[in-house]
Protein backbone atom coordinates (compact mmCIF):
# COMPACT_ATOMS: atom_id res chain seq x y z
CA UNK A 1 0.00 0.00 0.00
CA UNK A 2 1.41 3.32 -0.55
CA UNK A 3 0.34 6.50 0.30
CA UNK A 4 -0.25 9.62 -1.55
CA UNK A 5 2.24 12.54 -1.58
CA UNK A 6 -0.92 14.38 -0.15
CA UNK A 7 -1.53 12.11 2.50
CA UNK A 8 2.64 11.77 3.22
CA UNK A 9 2.40 15.79 3.96
CA UNK A 10 -0.70 15.31 6.21
CA UNK A 11 0.77 12.80 8.21
CA UNK A 12 4.34 14.90 8.66
CA UNK A 13 2.21 17.80 9.67
CA UNK A 14 0.57 15.85 12.32
CA UNK A 15 3.48 14.60 13.41
CA UNK A 16 4.96 18.30 14.14
CA UNK A 17 2.01 19.47 15.64
CA UNK A 18 1.92 16.35 18.13
CA UNK A 19 5.66 17.78 18.34
CA UNK A 20 4.40 20.93 19.26
CA UNK A 21 1.84 20.80 21.51
CA UNK A 22 4.07 17.99 23.70
CA UNK A 23 6.74 20.67 23.56
CA UNK A 24 4.38 22.62 26.02
CA UNK A 25 4.14 20.08 28.81
CA UNK A 26 7.97 18.65 28.27
CA UNK A 27 8.45 19.53 31.89
CA UNK A 28 4.66 17.70 32.86
CA UNK A 29 5.62 15.26 31.17
CA UNK A 30 9.20 15.35 32.98
CA UNK A 31 7.35 14.96 36.51
CA UNK A 32 4.67 11.89 35.01
CA UNK A 33 8.11 9.91 34.52
CA UNK A 34 9.56 10.77 37.97
CA UNK A 35 5.99 10.05 39.68
CA UNK A 36 5.54 6.63 37.24
CA UNK A 37 9.16 6.09 38.84
CA UNK A 38 7.82 7.17 42.36
CA UNK A 39 4.86 4.85 42.12
CA UNK A 40 5.91 1.77 41.08
CA UNK A 41 8.30 1.77 43.67
CA UNK A 42 7.63 -1.48 46.19
CA UNK A 43 8.90 -3.73 48.78
CA UNK A 44 8.51 -6.76 47.11
CA UNK A 45 11.55 -7.18 44.48
CA UNK A 46 9.40 -8.61 41.52
CA UNK A 47 6.98 -5.46 40.95
CA UNK A 48 9.92 -2.91 41.97
CA UNK A 49 11.94 -4.66 39.24
CA UNK A 50 8.74 -4.88 36.70
CA UNK A 51 7.45 -1.47 37.39
CA UNK A 52 11.13 0.21 36.57
CA UNK A 53 11.42 -2.15 33.55
CA UNK A 54 7.64 -1.21 32.31
CA UNK A 55 8.62 2.24 32.83
CA UNK A 56 11.59 2.98 31.38
CA UNK A 57 9.82 0.74 28.49
CA UNK A 58 9.00 4.07 27.27
CA UNK A 59 5.87 5.06 25.26
CA UNK A 60 4.40 7.82 23.72
CA UNK A 61 2.91 8.83 27.04
CA UNK A 62 -0.14 9.85 24.96
CA UNK A 63 -2.74 9.55 28.40
CA UNK A 64 -0.62 11.46 30.73
CA UNK A 65 -0.31 14.64 28.28
CA UNK A 66 -3.76 14.24 27.06
CA UNK A 67 -4.82 14.62 31.37
CA UNK A 68 -2.36 17.58 31.73
CA UNK A 69 -3.87 18.91 28.58
CA UNK A 70 -7.58 19.07 29.87
CA UNK A 71 -6.72 20.25 32.71
CA UNK A 72 -5.26 23.25 31.05
CA UNK A 73 -7.95 23.57 28.67
CA UNK A 74 -10.65 24.29 31.45
CA UNK A 75 -8.58 26.65 33.27
CA UNK A 76 -6.96 24.19 35.91
CA UNK A 77 -2.90 23.98 36.54
CA UNK A 78 -1.69 20.98 34.68
CA UNK A 79 1.45 21.06 36.62
CA UNK A 80 0.20 20.91 40.04
CA UNK A 81 0.97 17.58 41.57
CA UNK A 82 -2.67 15.85 41.41
CA UNK A 83 -2.67 16.49 38.29
CA UNK A 84 0.48 14.88 37.63
CA UNK A 85 -0.30 11.89 39.67
CA UNK A 86 -3.92 11.57 38.24
CA UNK A 87 -1.59 11.64 34.76
CA UNK A 88 0.30 9.04 35.69
CA UNK A 89 -2.60 6.90 36.95
CA UNK A 90 -3.84 6.94 33.13
CA UNK A 91 -0.42 5.52 32.05
CA UNK A 92 -0.57 2.49 34.60
CA UNK A 93 -4.23 1.60 33.38
CA UNK A 94 -2.71 1.83 30.24
CA UNK A 95 0.56 -0.44 30.93
CA UNK A 96 -2.07 -2.74 32.55
CA UNK A 97 -4.02 -3.10 29.56
CA UNK A 98 -0.90 -3.87 27.79
CA UNK A 99 0.33 -6.25 29.99
CA UNK A 100 -2.80 -8.18 30.01
CA UNK A 101 -3.21 -7.90 26.25
CA UNK A 102 -0.05 -9.36 25.57
CA UNK A 103 -0.79 -12.61 27.63
CA UNK A 104 -3.49 -12.83 26.07
CA UNK A 105 -2.27 -12.47 22.23
CA UNK A 106 0.81 -14.49 23.47
CA UNK A 107 3.23 -11.68 22.92
CA UNK A 108 6.74 -12.07 22.65
CA UNK A 109 7.77 -8.44 22.19
CA UNK A 110 6.40 -4.63 22.77
CA UNK A 111 8.46 -1.59 21.98
CA UNK A 112 11.64 -3.74 20.77
CA UNK A 113 11.57 -5.21 24.29
CA UNK A 114 10.44 -8.95 25.90
CA UNK A 115 7.21 -8.66 26.83
CA UNK A 116 6.74 -9.12 30.81
CA UNK A 117 5.01 -12.70 30.08
CA UNK A 118 7.80 -13.38 27.42
CA UNK A 119 10.44 -13.13 30.35
CA UNK A 120 8.78 -14.69 33.65
CA UNK A 121 5.55 -16.16 32.71
CA UNK A 122 2.27 -15.19 32.18
CA UNK A 123 1.31 -15.55 35.85
CA UNK A 124 3.59 -13.09 36.81
CA UNK A 125 2.34 -10.67 34.39
CA UNK A 126 -1.00 -10.88 35.24
CA UNK A 127 -0.04 -10.57 38.47
CA UNK A 128 2.06 -7.35 37.58
CA UNK A 129 -1.25 -5.60 35.87
CA UNK A 130 -3.29 -6.43 38.46
CA UNK A 131 -0.48 -4.79 40.66
CA UNK A 132 -0.61 -1.47 38.14
CA UNK A 133 -4.70 -1.46 38.28
CA UNK A 134 -4.60 -1.45 42.08
CA UNK A 135 -1.74 1.40 42.35
CA UNK A 136 -3.82 3.65 39.86
CA UNK A 137 -7.02 2.91 42.02
CA UNK A 138 -5.35 3.49 45.04
CA UNK A 139 -3.99 7.00 43.70
CA UNK A 140 -7.46 7.83 42.61
CA UNK A 141 -8.93 7.27 46.12
CA UNK A 142 -5.73 9.27 47.56
CA UNK A 143 -6.35 11.83 45.65
CA UNK A 144 -10.15 12.10 46.65
CA UNK A 145 -11.71 11.60 43.34
CA UNK A 146 -12.70 7.93 44.33
CA UNK A 147 -14.82 8.73 48.24
CA UNK A 148 -16.31 5.39 49.86
CA UNK A 149 -13.53 4.52 52.54
CA UNK A 150 -14.80 1.01 52.21
CA UNK A 151 -13.51 0.79 48.32
CA UNK A 152 -10.36 2.81 49.81
CA UNK A 153 -9.56 -0.13 52.45
CA UNK A 154 -9.98 -2.41 49.68
CA UNK A 155 -7.88 -1.18 47.01
CA UNK A 156 -4.91 -0.97 49.75
CA UNK A 157 -6.08 -4.68 50.37
CA UNK A 158 -5.82 -5.94 47.09
CA UNK A 159 -2.52 -4.32 46.34
CA UNK A 160 -1.30 -6.16 49.40
CA UNK A 161 -2.39 -9.28 48.11
CA UNK A 162 -1.25 -8.70 44.66
CA UNK A 163 2.24 -7.94 46.10
CA UNK A 164 1.95 -11.20 48.74
CA UNK A 165 1.06 -13.53 45.67
CA UNK A 166 3.89 -11.79 43.49
CA UNK A 167 6.35 -12.25 46.23
CA UNK A 168 5.18 -15.82 46.15
CA UNK A 169 5.83 -16.24 42.54
CA UNK A 170 9.44 -14.23 43.23
CA UNK A 171 10.68 -17.04 45.38
CA UNK A 172 9.66 -19.24 42.80
CA UNK A 173 11.68 -17.33 40.16
CA UNK A 174 14.54 -16.06 41.79
CA UNK A 175 16.28 -14.54 39.06
CA UNK A 176 15.27 -10.50 39.28
CA UNK A 177 17.64 -7.58 39.93
CA UNK A 178 16.84 -5.40 42.29
CA UNK A 179 16.89 -1.87 41.36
Amino acid sequence: MTMSGNTLALDEEARISARRIFSLISNELMQVELEFERQARSNVQVVDYLGEYLRASGGKRVRPALTILSNYAVGGDGSRYNSIRMATVMEFLHTATLVHDDVIDKADMRRKRPTVNALYGNETAVLMGDWLYMSAFETSLAEGLLYERRLFHSAFATTDQTEGMAAFTEKRTPNFTHR
